[in-house]
């Protein structure tokens, strides 16, 4: 009987080196998060109303600060009609007359191009006719700068420092290896964590408090990937919940709605329902939406119509301005055949796209509500080389162009893409 060949023998820093590789994905996989998700996904408005969000997992939480954004969310409605009377009431006791306009103010997604929004935010600052937005939304990029747009004018000096002055390690910076593989995103924005824990600081969030006492509204949009459904948070209803971990929280929704998925980490809220508790992946808002006006989640008209207000509503010049931090027309160059910029130009197609639908649903919208809309968006022609993601140099150059856009109020458009004609 012939014996068997003994197996070549590896060398002894082959045998190592798997050793090695094989503990290093032990501890990786050891290392995974476990989530404890809410099982299924309810559509109803009011199981999302009667969930209690938290910042972390052991606080008490707080309720009725946010809703879907694709159906008429119980809370938000509220919100808006007690901002109408706080509004009311601060006026009566200011002796103020009501104000002839009501003006909406949205804020899109596009990355370093934040420095576009916040370039013509500045420069219609110095016309002196920039006016004060009854109701800011924003949506990934717009949703970091929204808390400084929401609080006006006297934060433009941060504002354009935001967009003009950081660089790509100043909110990002690539993990490990073994952290991608096993991990849930490709970056890590911690040093944007801290950045924001540094300027929308307790101060901050007090300001934005008595702003919302004032009947001004504020709101982010994020997206619950679980569920594939936008959802809408009152910033300012977490302002004023005096709740001690409002800050985290609020913290938390930036995050979240400026976290492209994969690049950025997504964040995980956690919530409770009953004795329960869950957690729940939020990701950039503009997956679901580049920008929100007031969307399916609010309808002032029928607010108005409950209230019976509708004397007052009329009455009053209804506008919504959009911002967005992006090119929306077709910009034609050759795409080398590479994974990198296949991928690169698929997506901005897609976001342009996304964009463009967006536009003409809030176009529908203001003129179901007789609300006039407008919108501005970065000229085709405009170029800033960008030597990094996030390139100071090039994020000047796009804010000095929105300044001069804002100073000279020049490019607005009235009708979106394919309604010109």
């Amino acid at each position: 009987m012939s014996t068997l060949p003994c197996p070549p023998r590896l060398p002894h820093a082959c045998v190592l080196g798997i050793v090695s590789l094989l503990c290093l994905a032990c501890a990786a996989c050891g290392s995974l998060r476990v989530r404890p998700p809410i099982p299924g996904q309810d559509t109803n408005p009011l199981t999302l109303s009667q969930t209690r969000v938290m910042a972390t997992r052991n606080d008490a939480g707080i309720a009725g600060v946010r809703g879907w954004g694709d159906v008429l969310s119980p809370d938000l409605q509220h919100s808006l009609a007690e901002s109408t009377q706080q509004y009311r009431d601060r006026l009566q006791k200011e002796g103020q007359p009501m104000p002839q306009a009501f003006d909406i103010m949205a804020l899109s997604g596009g990355g370093p191009d934040g420095a576009f929004g916040a370039g013509v935010l500045c420069g219609w600052t110095d016309t002196g006719t920039r006016p004060e937005f009854r109701i800011v939304t924003g949506v990934s990029t717009g949703a970091l700068s929204a808390p400084f747009v929401f609080l006006g004018s006297k934060y433009d000096a941060e504002l354009r420092e935001l967009y003009t002055t950081l660089k790509t390690k100043d909110i990002l910076f690539l993990k490990g290896i073994y952290r991608i593989i096993f991990g849930d995103s490709v970056t890590d924005n911690t040093p944007l964590l801290r950045i924001l824990q540094q300027r929308v600081n307790a101060e901050m969030l007090d300001a934005i408090a008595k702003e919302h006492a004032r009947g001004r509204r504020l709101f982010i949009a994020t997206t619950n990937l679980d569920a594939q459904r936008n959802v809408v948070w009152d910033m300012g209803a977490i302002a004023v919940s005096g709740h001690p971990k409002a800050l985290e929280l609020f913290h938390k929704v930036l995050l979240a709605s400026s976290a492209i998925p994969v690049a950025f980490p997504p964040q995980y809220i956690p919530v409770q329902r009953g004795e329960d508790l869950y957690d729940e992946m939020h990701v950039d808002g503009g997956v679901i939406s580049q920008f929100i006006v007031y969307d399916g989640y609010l309808n002032p008209k029928r607010m108005a119509e409950e209230l019976g207000q509708m004397h007052a509503y009329e009455k009053v010049f209804k506008r919504v301005h959009i911002l967005i931090n992006n090119k929306i027309g077709p910009v034609g160059e050759p795409v080398k055949p590479r994974l990198a910029p296949i991928a690169s130009r698929a997506i901005s197609t897609l976001i342009k796209s996304q964009a463009k639908g967006a536009l003409a649903y809030a176009y529908l919208l203001a003129k179901r509500d007789d609300m006039h809309m407008r919108f501005l968006a970065i000229p085709e022609e405009f170029e800033a080389q960008a030597a990094e993601p996030f390139d100071p140099v090039a994020m000047k150059k796009t804010f000095e162009l929105g300044y001069e856009i804002g100073r000279n109020q020049t490019g607005w458009q009235e009708l979106p893409p394919g309604y010109e004609h």
